[in-house]
This record gives structure tokens, sequence and C-alpha cells, in this order.
């Protein structure tokens, strides 16, 4: 019912940012601007390109309204970041060694899994390099040394069930 339109309209035809006040509008209010005619799979095709439309509208106005705010310039802007990178690399090393001494000290309350972990790692690490001394060198250089996933590695999901914490 009603009257609709000739066209199927394109975000930009309803002005792009002609959405009701409460943002995007609803597949329901879309369908009723189309045409009679309409075919579902051409309505779902036009409704998924206003949604793309309206996202990158979106993001565009956003991008617009909060470029120059601090916050803003703190996360993304390259010169800020490049000028910021010695002291988060610092704020991270010693996050990292305040990690350790935690460790260490068994304040985790996984820490048993984690060490069990490692030394099995390391325990497995030992017995891939005498198995590739053994076969003569020959598979050398195939994983690339360190880096390479071998037969032995662990996930993050083998540690017996133990979540980070």
């Amino acid at each position: 019912g009603g009257a609709r339109r000739e066209s199927m309209p394109s975000g930009r035809e309803r002005g792009g940012s002609a959405a009701p006040a409460g943002g995007m509008l609803s597949y329901k209010a879309f369908m009723a601007q189309l045409e009679d005619d309409v075919t579902p799979a051409a309505a779902e095709a036009c409704f998924a390109t206003y949604k793309g439309e309206y996202g990158k509208q979106q993001l565009l106005q956003f991008f617009g309204e909060c470029q120059h705010r601090d916050w803003f310039r703190q996360r993304y802007d390259p010169l800020v970041l490049e000028r910021r990178a010695p002291e988060r690399e610092a704020e991270a090393l010693g996050a990292a060694k305040a990690f350790a001494v935690e460790l260490a000290a068994g304040l985790h309350t996984h820490t048993a899994e984690l060490v069990a972990a490692g030394a099995l790692r390391a325990h497995l690490a030992d017995d891939d390099e005498a198995e590739a001394g053994e076969a003569g060198g020959a598979e050398k250089g195939k994983e690339g040394g360190r880096g390479g996933r071998g037969s032995h590695d662990m996930d993050d999901g083998e540690l017996g069930g133990a979540s980070r914490g």
C-alpha cells in the first residue's frame, strides 16, 4: 500500500543521511520505498548496498568529527605514534619485567601450567634438535629454524584447559 517510488532509491538519492533520527532505515522501511515489482533478490541486494553506503557515510562523519580531537590523534596519527614509540617500548619492557617477577613469585593463578608448558616446549625443542642432528642435517633449513612450527609445537589451547590470567 501507499505511493511508492518509480525506481529503487540509492542512499545518495535519499541524501545519504536522510535516515530517521534513530539512524539507518529498517529493512521494512527500506522495502516500502522500492518498486512494487522488485524481486526479493534485487531488494536484498539493494538493501545490502544501502547498508554499505550508510556505513561508509557514518565512518566519514565520525572521522570528520573526531580527527582533530586529542584522543583520536593519540591513537591514530602516525606522527604522534612515531613520537611516542620509545615511551611505549619502555612501558612494555617494564610491564614484561614486572610480569616475569610476579610469575616467578607464583602470583598468577596458572603459574604451574605456564611453567610446565614452557618446560615441555623446551624439552620438545631439544628433542627436535637431536632428531635433526641424527638425520645428518638433511632436514636442516626446511622450517627455517626459529619461528617455524614443528611437529611438537603447542597451541594456546593445549595448556590443559588453562586460561590466561
